[in-house]
């Protein structure tokens, strides 16, 4: 456990080294990098465990809620309400600083990347608990690092974690080669996007009954993405699309989850139908963003 707190430190000091350079054209960089910092790792736990105990609420009434609410085990924290705080955090910052906040925000969406990509890669020293892994693997040609881990008893699982903190990385390039306007808010959507299918592989996460909750939060998350899309985008007769894809989609995710959790249907066939959703919810994205006023 003490491997992962000093892993999450040095990776929050590398991202806010990262974020003092990327908004280095702003006033007070430095001062806003180490303020969002503080306040991105303070409501970053708070909302990850907040998140956590409100959709699992009765499980953490049950094992005595003023316990449950300051343990600290890595396993009672939600990742997305992790995010949400970090995210806060730099807005707060830039507001206390006087600086515009979407362009603080713009600035900090790559560093935020890298942030989530490492914290994703630290499900390497949380294996014990389960945490990021997928289903248990038996071939042995199958069996190796970065494509599983080894847990205490010897067992090679699959290790989402790796997938999930690869694309994270993928988004934080193109969001600083690619996303040269409202880089923050196209950050977000690329991030939760890869989230539907790598959460759907875990073999254990926060649920209510096959719905995954870190999957449902992406997805309302991209679907308000796209709201705002529609609220940008010049009057058009099409400027209603994206939000009529996003349901199309989110009913597609439901069906593949339902598929995975109640039938027997080719689990091949079910994640092309989940990749093809994401595929066509990149190029509704895309497509959309290019409409939008300037």
């Amino acid at each position: 456990m003490n491997s992962y707190y000093l892993w999450m430190l040095l990776s929050a000091l590398v991202c806010t080294a990262l974020y003092a350079v990327l908004a280095r054209k702003l006033k007070h960089s430095v001062a806003l990098a180490l303020l969002t910092l503080a306040l991105g790792a303070a409501l970053g736990t708070v909302f990850a465990k907040l998140v956590y105990y409100l959709t699992q609420i009765d499980f953490m009434i049950a094992n005595g809620w003023l316990q449950s609410l300051v343990n600290p085990d890595p396993a009672e924290w939600c990742f997305f309400g992790g995010a949400i705080g970090v995210a806060l955090g730099a807005f707060l910052a830039a507001r206390v600083l006087r600086v515009k906040p979407s362009a603080a925000l713009d600035a900090f969406a790559p560093a935020g990347a890298l942030m989530v990509a490492l914290a994703r890669f630290s499900g390497y020293f949380l294996r014990g608990d389960m945490i990021g892994l997928g289903e248990y693997m038996e071939e042995p040609a199958l069996c190796f690092f970065p494509l599983t881990v080894v847990n205490e008893w010897d067992e090679h699982y699959l290790a989402v974690f790796m997938l999930e903190g690869l694309c994270a990385l993928v988004v934080m390039a193109l969001s600083l080669r690619c996303f040269k306007t409202r880089r923050f808010v196209r950050t977000v959507f690329y991030l939760c996007l890869p989230q539907i299918i790598c959460e759907s592989l875990h073999s254990d996460s926060i649920s209510w009954l096959f719905v995954r909750v870190e999957q449902l939060l992406s997805m309302i998350t991209m679907a308000a993405i796209m709201l705002l899309y529609m609220r940008w985008m010049h009057p058009c007769r099409t400027r209603w699309m994206p939000i009529v894809i996003c349901v199309v989609c989110a009913g597609l995710f439901v069906g593949v989850e339902f598929a995975l959790d109640k039938t027997e249907w080719p689990i091949l066939a079910i994640y092309s139908a989940m990749l093809l959703g994401l595929v066509a919810m990149a190029i509704m994205e895309t497509r959309f963003f290019r409409k939008l006023k300037t």
